[in-house]
Order: C-alpha cells, then structure tokens, then sequence
C-alpha cells in the first residue's frame, strides 16, 4: 500500500495516462545462458532501437517507456541512451515493479511471450503485442492472439509502418477498438491465462 501512495504522488503529474511501452527485453550479459534467453543480444538490441528510431520517434503521441531492469551489464544500454535525446519518449528511470505502474496509463505496448502479458492484460487497457524473433508464440496462440489483441509481428516487412499508423491515432480511438472485441478476448483470456477475475 506505500508503494502505490508513493508512487502515486510521483507519477500521476508526469505520466499518468497516454501509451506505456513496457519491454521485456533482456540481455544475456555475462550469464552466459544463450540457449535459455532466446535471440542474441545483438538482434534484441537491433529490435529496441528499430522501435525507438522506427516507430516512436516518429509519432506525435508521447510514448512512456519501462525498461526491464537486470544487473547483467555494467556500462548503458544503447536503447536508453537513444531514448534521452528524444523528445517524445519518457523513460521511467524508477525501479518498480509493472504490476504498480499499468494503471497510470490507457494503452500498454509490449512484446514476446512472457508474464509480463499476463499482467497487461490484467489491467483492462488496450493491449498492443509485438511478436518477436524470440520467445514466440505457439501456431495455436499466435492466431488468438492476433485476433484479441492489437497484433504485430516483426516478420511482416510493414510491421512498423502498420505500428505507427495504430500509434498515431487518439487513445479515445484506440480504447473504442478496444472494447468491440470484449466479449470475443474474455474467452481468450480464460483459456491462456485462466479466470484473472479471481486473482
């Protein structure tokens, strides 16, 4: 409960509503576990900064963006350093946890397959899922999720451009999309994820 009063009075002025970008990119580092973290550190890299420079920076909506953070490298991240010279991405530079953040804004963007969709999806809000080069969905998830959630994959060459055109739109828009769908994702829901009513 401190958490979310302190948090409150930290974030509601500067970023409540508008679009998070909440990233699950994380890198190998030192770990030395390649065959258990997916793509190699450069791709990932690659797709960050493709985002940033290919999507974000070139909309008018303003983007919030999360970072996933680990201990794995010592020096800055290039996608973060990017992020500090443009000015329509926030970077969330606190350390707290997604789960206390998701309710401060209207539309969540994320990518791979992860828990970190389970939590999106928890907050009600418009959900935008990038499908990645790693952690990829199964042929059965892939088509549910493409049809309940705003889907793009990175190996459709327009992926970006079709992004953008979404981004680009009023959060009222998005939200109106959104909710045409509600009776259809329940049921998506409940079968990926389970009943999340209850937790």
């Amino acid at each position: 409960e401190d958490m979310r009063i302190s948090i409150s009075k930290k974030f509601r002025k500067k970023y409540f509503g508008g679009f998070l970008y909440a990233t699950t990119n994380l890198y190998s580092g030192n770990r030395g576990i390649p065959s258990r973290s997916g793509t190699s550190d450069y791709n990932k890299a690659k797709f960050e900064t493709e985002l940033i420079e290919g999507v974000f920076k070139k909309i008018s909506n303003t983007i919030n963006y999360k970072p996933y953070f680990s201990k794995r490298f010592t020096g800055a991240q290039i996608e973060l350093e990017k992020i500090n010279k443009i000015k329509n991405i926030n970077l969330i530079k606190n350390e707290i946890d997604l789960r206390y953040l998701l309710k401060y804004f209207k539309v969540i963007i994320t990518s791979r397959a992860t828990s970190t969709i389970g939590w999106c999806l928890l907050s009600n809000r418009p959900i935008i899922y990038i499908e990645n080069l790693d952690n990829r969905l199964s042929k059965r998830a892939y088509q549910e999720f493409k049809k309940n959630l705003f889907f793009f994959d990175v190996k459709d060459r327009k992926w970006k451009n079709k992004l953008k055109k979404l981004l680009s739109k009023s959060i009222f828009d998005i939200e109106r999309e959104w909710k045409a769908g509600a009776i259809q994702r329940k049921s998506f829901i409940e079968e990926f994820f389970g009943d999340i009513t209850s937790n």
